[in-house]
């Protein structure tokens, strides 16, 4: 006599995975990390982060959601440095509810010379 069958499924959830958003800021135009010139163009890179996870930046006073992050858990922003944010910046990136490293992401942005 067989064993009567039932039936039945599991979900694997890895609950050790954990995931490392990472965030860089670019100056396309010389590769600087950290110190940007008014007029240079910039992208800010997440990387590690969940798929289509909701991206936001927050400084003091102020705070956006930018989108999500794609299928790969990548997400880029771009721009172009204006006259108005002279000076040194955090900004802490918020990915999937989890705080960026490093975070606070600092940076300094100088006048053109």
């Amino acid at each position: 006599i067989w064993p009567a069958a039932t039936a039945g499924a599991e979900i694997y959830h890895p609950a050790g995975i954990q995931f490392t958003p990472q965030v860089q800021i670019v100056d396309k135009d010389t590769g600087s990390m950290t110190t940007l010139t008014v007029g240079d163009s910039f992208s800010f890179l997440v990387t590690g982060a969940p798929p289509s996870s909701l991206v936001s930046v927050s400084e003091t006073g102020w705070s956006a959601s930018l989108g999500y992050s794609d299928a790969s858990g990548f997400f880029r922003f771009s721009g172009t440095i204006g006259s108005d944010v002279v000076g040194t910046w955090l900004q802490t990136w918020t990915i999937g509810g989890v705080v960026a490293q490093p975070g606070p992401l600092q940076f300094t942005i100088i006048p053109k010379q």
